[in-house]
């Protein structure tokens, strides 16, 4: 397994305005943060994605875009 480090001024810059607009929750995180660590652990067609915690969706909702993850 690969150790996954995002830039902090990355997470802190961007903001998405599409599903995760509709309400703003201070704790919650930016998609980009959910794709680039998709794409950093290579995750392909097939593989599952557990997100035992849910939190504000924002997992849930990257993982079911790519329409190629199975989601748990």
């Amino acid at each position: 397994m690969k150790d996954v480090f995002l830039n902090t001024n990355t997470v802190q810059q961007l903001r998405d305005s599409r599903v995760h607009s509709w309400y703003r929750f201070v704790l919650s995180y930016p998609d980009h943060v959910v794709t680039r660590m998709l794409d950093t652990m290579c995750i392909q067609a097939g593989n599952i994605v557990l997100d035992p915690f849910v939190g504000t969706g924002t997992t849930l909702i990257e993982c079911k875009s790519a329409a190629f993850i199975r989601l748990v």
